[in-house]
């Protein structure tokens, strides 16, 4: 199970690093995914106690679900939606450094459409930075191609070996 948990949150941190520029891009000064990571880091190696580690988990979620709804997306900008899912990211990120899932159950005969937006895992959050959210007309799909061909042939044989 630990095994587990450390290669789930290898891959989330890679997920996470891989995105954090298109966040830099739209808020340059603001550094709760960069502090994120680090918390998630941390937590994998060991220096901060898995248990802490889900406690900020959960206040930062909290704290990340009151700013997503404060977004103005008014003027239908695919860039600060796209960027905004990176905070996410980080979230997910650190929980599942600190060994939980919010992946929501998902009958077989689903689609990505049918699920919760809120209980996805740190590579779904950070492909919808990557190239914008699925359920958004303008999300790239040629970006989420790319991010996801990155993470099978990169992130996945790097977070097995780690």
């Amino acid at each position: 199970m630990k095994k587990t948990r450390l290669r789930r949150g290898k891959l989330a941190d890679m997920a996470v690093a891989k995105v954090l520029p298109i966040w830099e891009g739209e808020w340059p000064t603001d550094r709760r995914p960069h502090n994120l990571l680090a918390n998630a880091e941390n937590v994998l190696a060991g220096r901060v106690p898995i248990e802490e580690g889900r406690l900020k988990a959960d206040a930062a979620f909290d704290e990340m679900a009151e700013w997503m709804q404060t977004l103005d997306v008014t003027n239908d900008n695919k860039v600060v939606v796209a960027a905004s899912n990176v905070l996410p990211a980080s979230v997910e990120c650190l929980f599942e450094a600190s060994g939980v899932s919010t992946l929501g159950t998902m009958n077989p005969a689903s689609t990505e459409a049918d699920l919760d937006p809120w209980t996805t895992d740190t590579a779904g959050w950070a492909a919808s930075a990557y190239s914008g959210p699925w359920y958004e007309p303008s999300s790239d799909s040629g970006r989420r191609q790319e991010f996801w061909i990155w993470w099978l042939d990169e992130a996945v044989p790097l977070a097995l070996n780690a």
